[in-house]
């Protein structure tokens, strides 16, 4: 069973997913990406 994350669901609201960086970082900022 495949899960994804039903960000377009909550597109309106502030979330925050603790555990799933490498789903929810955008790559494109340097400073994020090294963590």
């Amino acid at each position: 069973m495949e899960f994804t994350l039903p960000l377009e669901r909550y597109k309106e609201h502030n979330m925050v997913l603790h555990g799933w960086t490498d789903l929810t970082v955008w790559r494109g900022c340097p400073r994020i990406a090294e963590t």
